[in-house]
């Protein structure tokens, strides 16, 4: 039976009733004042000059009365600090028969499958780079009455009286809309049907329906994504138009979009306002596929589950604090990724899901890749130069997660992945000698969930190519993974920690000592046998073989 079909490649109190009738002020164009006025925000107050000719739109929306009294950031470290996503909200998000194991909550608590608990893990680690994209949906959802402030922080009357600990997880449960449909899709959508001028246009109709737009940009170099809330827009003249923005990296000021309706442009001065500071702006035009608007509404949309047994998706994200550069080949020879310094996406019903969440000076945004189902695939993953910390590439997807561990690939080399095509088996193989990262995997069935953690693989030089690092095979249907040596030796070393998790099980009970030795041929507190190549071994995880945790090495022998 064939787990996975189809890949994907890897951050209230009630409105005024006046607030909420008067939520969006049309204007008509004034004659408006032709002398000359400040093109830019108040330096003391931070607040814009007011319109030349009168607004468009007017949502009326004001940064420092409905966004946030606190910055983008919040110098998140998951997972030395708190994350954004926990059990609450992927239950929001997919339900607990997706979510929970057993498909339902215990009490008031769940225990997240695996699957569903790596996926949070990797959301929320997305989030160190900012948390944009979660908390521009977020105010304006606020704004607009769709969640009740009185359910985060009884006191507050808009978003800007709340605390970031207060709203951290409404925040994660919008920023984690974007790693599925129909966000993608609205996003995709968005920049490639729309110009700039086009986009301005879905600007003004999305307030005055009542539905606003968050709006999001792309950096030059395509690299990394930004997430603001629009309220207002006005003609300054001469065919340059200024999309007000509420921008969460700057508390309490009025910022703006700027674009040229005869270039039919877009820029944006994403740069500190003290003058001191160079200005780094983000610009497109109307071929750039940088610049888009989604409706807030396509957020209340039922969410596709990308980690479900029931999904015809799989995914993988690579984290970009390590890896420069990513290309995925399938079986014939068709690549997706940077290749040769290029974006190239050559393999039909491919998408490149690009995410956004931007602070200055964090590691570009991650991206993900969607792939069709039927082919086997080789991701090649190069290192990033001056990397300082170890980072993960997950795939996920059919009820299964896959997570590569303290990945660091040396500058300008390149460690490969390699999936089957019914995505039973994954194999890493890295470019330098030394220990293979360790690798987890996590399986769920109807009513349980096993962990399985790979580690002290060694990849020697005198491997050849083709032997060199790990497979893995997986039997979700058995709860059963086979692990297969690097090189032509039979006998290569490994620990193996299983871990087996019930529907209400809370604590954890062992069987087997920590640290247990077991020798191929010998019985443990798993079920082993050996296999046909008499390279790896089954290790079963079948109701009454393991229960709670059970630890194995494995040596030379």
């Amino acid at each position: 039976m064939r787990m996975w079909t189809k890949l994907v490649l890897w951050g209230t109190t009630a409105l005024l009733a006046a607030q909420v009738t008067a939520c969006c002020k049309i204007f008509d164009n004034g004659k408006g004042d032709d002398s000359t006025q400040n093109d830019g925000p108040d330096p003391v107050t931070g607040d814009l000059p007011p319109p030349r000719n009168g607004f468009l739109a007017d949502l009326g929306f004001r940064p420092k009365t409905h966004g946030y009294n606190f910055e983008n950031g919040g110098n998140a470290a998951y997972p030395r600090t708190p994350g954004f996503v926990g059990p609450a909200e992927m239950v929001r998000l997919f339900g607990a028969k997706d979510v929970c194991i057993g498909g339902r909550t215990v009490g008031a608590s769940c225990r997240m499958t695996p699957a569903a608990a790596e996926f949070a893990r990797k959301v929320n680690k997305s989030m160190n780079g900012g948390q944009c994209e979660g908390m521009a949906v977020s105010a304006l959802t606020f704004f607009r009455g769709i969640d009740q402030i009185s359910a985060f922080a009884p006191s507050a009357r808009t978003a800007h009286d709340t605390n970031r600990e207060q709203v951290r997880g409404l925040i994660g449960y919008y920023f984690a809309y974007q790693f599925s449909d129909p966000v993608i899709a609205a996003k995709m959508d968005a920049k490639r049907r729309y110009t700039p001028v086009q986009t301005m246009d879905r600007v003004v109709e999305l307030i005055q329906k009542g539905d606003p737009g968050v709006l999001f940009m792309r950096s030059p170099d395509n690299m990394s994504g930004h997430a603001v809330s629009p309220y207002a827009v006005e003609d300054r003249g001469n065919g340059i138009y200024w999309i007000r923005i509420y921008d969460n990296n700057w508390t309490n000021r009025e910022r703006y979009v700027e674009v040229d309706k005869n270039l039919n442009t877009w820029k944006y001065e994403l740069a500190a306002i003290n003058p001191g500071v160079p200005k780094m702006p983000w610009a497109g035009n109307a071929t750039s596929y940088t610049f888009g608007v989604v409706p807030i509404s396509v957020r209340r949309q039922k969410i596709v589950c990308p980690f479900c047994k029931k999904t015809r998706t799989r995914g993988v994200l690579g984290d970009s604090s390590v890896i420069s550069n990513m290309v995925i080949t399938d079986d014939q020879g068709r690549s997706v990724g940077m290749k040769d310094g290029k974006a190239v996406n050559e393999i039909p019903g491919a998408r490149v899901v690009e995410l956004d969440g931007w602070i200055d000076g964090q590691p570009t945004t991650e991206t993900m890749y969607e792939l069709p189902e039927g082919s086997s695939y080789d991701i090649d993953m190069e290192g990033k130069e001056n990397a300082k910390d170890e980072g993960d590439v997950v795939i996920f997807g059919g009820g299964t997660a896959v997570t590569i561990e303290n990945v660091k690939v040396p500058a300008k080399q390149k460690d490969r992945v390699s999936l089957d095509a019914d995505g039973t088996g994954i194999r890493y193989k890295p470019a330098a000698k030394g220990k293979v990262p360790p690798m987890k995997v996590a399986l769920d069935d109807d009513k349980h969930g096993y962990v399985f953690q790979v580690s002290n693989v060694d990849n020697d030089d005198d491997d050849d190519d083709d032997d060199k690092g790990v497979t893995l095979k997986l039997d979700p249907g058995a709860g059963k993974v086979q692990i297969f040596g690097s090189g032509k030796k039979a006998n290569k070393a490994y620990d193996l920690k299983i871990t087996r998790q019930k529907e209400s099980d809370q604590r954890r009970r062992r069987r087997g000592d920590e640290g247990q030795q077991v020798r191929q041929g010998e019985r443990g507190s798993h079920s082993q046998r050996h296999c046909a190549r008499g390279q790896g071994q089954a290790h079963q995880t079948r109701q009454g073989r393991v229960e709670g945790e059970a630890q194995v090495r494995r040596q030379e022998g």
